[in-house]
């Protein structure tokens, strides 16, 4: 017996076939036919069976083949597995596919969670995390391809947005999104999108790209779209608005964003979407409306109270913890300032007013004020991907589909943080630390007649037991070795001259 590949070509593209087949004799003549169909096997099922084939007649060699036997320090496998199974869970692995480029998209991904940096960083992440093992990568690649696979997940962000909605949600369409923006600073001056704006990492003198980040009622994200660093927060909703109408195609949505986000233009566009909004008044705006005898000062106390005027829903609340906060922080002003103020500062301190059009069966006062409160969950995002777990900066990219296809890669990556994070909420281990944990896992690569490799895994000691599973994810004991040359450019800076 012995195994035959073949290969056909239709159209453009190439079949490999796997075939178990025996030769036999019939008359004079040498025929041979088909046993079993191995196409489905992996690689790694093959090589065993290859393996077998060749001892055939002396089975007993198989496990004592010392002197034909290699074992080394393998790669660490541990995160990337991990990160690795988490994807295919969320769908993000099913939405990017199969080829090349879905696989070098799902491994940038799965780079940036484990550490962030530049496509030089997740090429050299790849020679140590048993990336090409792990997400079945045959081909070798260096940082100029994944240069060039931010430009093809740019061109493919609607469709890959799309699927992975439908692909967690199935055909649930959301009926609240929430939004919000942020800013990212840059260390050049040549990204597309780089313009001087209001600059919320307080760095004066730099440029800056603005993101708007969607996510649904959960906060799990949904759409990114990268801006001019000079966009006012406004100008970007209207966009918003269509994605959900047109690219989501949603019904009866409610759109919740702060008081700096959704004003009067904004509140137009939803209306002509037959949208509805949630969101919050400034303090004189407040001043106005208890002046206007609308509002008194008694109605803010910590329970909700509730407000219809001009077809209005206003939902008050005073937050006494806030309340104490300003406190505190106002005991530093002159005592002359403070005793001009005290009686306004008093009413005012920790007092807040959301405002919606739903109608009162849609949603009561509390269910509105609560939604409005899910906005941190925006907020909380965007402080992961540039402080805490991810970082969308410093932007080592330059070219429109550069840094679009890097903000989409940022906002894949959060999703697998927010599921890590849940999971490893109760072991008292930040995501970081138990990432680094993981990584320690590393395999024991074995070859067999410098012919015959797989990455053997060994059994992880408790502290990444415990981590697994939390996640309920379990590690194969062997992993075919593809030996893929994942190599670096020494001409680096020239590359990102115009990436």
């Amino acid at each position: 017996m012995h195994i035959v590949q073949n290969k056909s070509k239709r159209g453009k593209k190439v079949y490999t076939s796997t075939l178990l087949c025996e030769s036999y004799r019939e008359g004079k003549k040498v025929k041979k036919r088909t046993i079993a169909n191995l196409s489905k096997c992996s690689s790694g099922e093959i090589e065993a069976i290859k393996l077998a084939l060749k001892h055939k007649e002396n089975l007993s060699a198989l496990v004592c083949l010392k002197e034909s036997l290699n074992i080394k320090e393998g790669m660490s496998v541990g995160a990337v597995w991990t990160v690795y199974q988490l994807a295919k869970e969320i769908g993000i692995e099913k939405v990017l596919g199969r080829s090349f480029n879905g696989k070098l998209a799902l491994w940038q991904v799965i780079a940036r969670v484990i550490e962030q940096g530049s496509r030089l960083s997740a090429v050299r992440l790849a020679k140590i995390h048993a990336a090409c093992d792990v997400l079945d990568i045959n081909r070798g690649f260096d940082e100029n391809d994944l240069y060039e696979n931010l430009g093809w997940l740019a061109d493919n962000q609607q469709r890959l947005e799309i699927e992975l909605l439908t692909a967690r949600r199935s055909d649930s369409k959301p009926r609240l999104f929430l939004y919000d923006v942020t800013s990212s600073y840059l260390e050049g001056n040549q990204n597309y999108f780089g313009e001087y704006g209001y600059n919320r990492d307080k760095k004066t003198g730099k440029k800056q790209i603005v993101i708007g980040l969607l996510c649904d009622e959960y906060g799990e994200p949904v759409s990114t779209e990268v801006f001019r660093g000079n966009t006012k927060d406004t100008q970007t909703f209207q966009s918003q608005v269509k994605k959900a109408a047109e690219l989501f195609g949603c019904k009866e949505v409610t759109f919740v964003g702060d008081r700096g986000m959704i004003k009067s233009t904004q509140i137009d566009v939803i209306k002509d979407e037959d949208f509805h909004y949630i969101s919050a008044i400034t303090k004189p705006q407040i001043e106005s409306l208890i002046r206007k005898g609308i509002f008194q000062y008694e109605f803010f106390e910590e329970n909700i109270c509730e407000i219809e005027y001009d077809d209005i829903r206003y939902i008050l609340r005073r937050n006494p913890i806030r309340a104490e906060e300003m406190s505190k922080s106002r005991m530093s002003k002159q005592e002359y300032i403070e005793r001009l103020v005290k009686k306004k500062n008093l009413y005012l301190d920790g007092c807040y007013v959301i405002k919606t059009d739903l109608s009162e069966s849609a949603a009561d006062k509390q269910t509105v004020h609560d939604r409005y409160k899910e906005l941190a969950q925006v907020e909380q995002a965007f402080r992961d991907c540039k402080t805490v777990s991810l970082e969308v900066r410093p932007v080592f990219v330059r070219s429109k589909k550069s840094t679009q296809g890097h903000v989409l890669v940022v906002m894949l990556a959060y999703m697998i943080i927010r599921k890590l994070r849940q999971a490893w909420a109760n072991l008292d281990m930040t995501v970081e630390e138990g990432l680094k944990q993981l990584s320690t896992l590393c395999s024991a690569e074995i070859k067999i007649d410098k012919k015959y490799s797989c990455l053997k895994i060994p059994i992880p000691r408790k502290e990444s037991q415990t981590l697994l599973q939390a996640l309920k994810i379990k590690l194969p004991s062997a992993l075919p070795h593809r030996d893929v040359r994942v190599v670096t450019r020494k001409k680096l800076p020239e590359r990102r001259l115009t990436a």
